[in-house]
């Protein structure tokens, strides 16, 4: 497993902000994208890691008034040149309901209801999962907000918080 970083000079990202679940963060697609597409859209990452086929690419600058930064996270598929995930732990995004990072747990469900699954490692950290959206949880609040084309309760089998 071969791990590879790339530095480059942190630049901001494009002023677009939604969440559009199972399609976009910002200006990082899911759908018809390619690392092409991904230079055209937020230009070079700040930071590229390669484990075997998938790579993550890393966008994003700190803000000026030294608040959090504007960060986006998009795993690759290398083989196939698509994106299959695009999280953020940015408070600066959220989706047409107002959901982002810092939105409280109750407040995720009470905008987009039951979810697939929801779980929690009883230490206060957990994750709500929907069928193109899920969130990580802290202390009853959102801490990153992931998108994918699909999801289900499946893929939360295992880890420290699962369904």
């Amino acid at each position: 497993m071969g791990l590879s970083i790339i530095a480059a000079t942190a630049q901001p990202l494009p002023s677009d902000h939604l969440i559009v679940p199972g399609m976009r963060i910002g200006n990082a697609e899911l759908a018809q994208a390619d690392q092409g597409a991904l230079q055209r859209n937020l230009g070079e990452p700040n930071q590229t890691d390669q484990r075997g086929d998938m790579a993550t690419y890393r966008y994003g600058a700190p803000k000026p008034d030294g608040g959090p930064p504007d960060e986006l996270a998009v795993m690759l598929d290398l083989n196939k040149d698509a994106p299959f995930e695009i999280a953020t732990a940015s408070p600066d995004y959220h989706t047409s309901q107002g959901i982002g990072v810092g939105s409280s747990a109750a407040t995720v469900r009470a905008a987009l209801g039951p979810p697939l699954c929801m779980g929690d490692d009883g230490k206060g950290n957990g994750i709500i999962v929907y069928d193109t959206i899920w969130f990580r949880i802290a202390q009853g609040a959102v801490i990153r907000a992931t998108i994918r084309p699909h999801l289900n309760a499946g893929d939360f089998r295992t880890g420290a918080a699962h369904c």
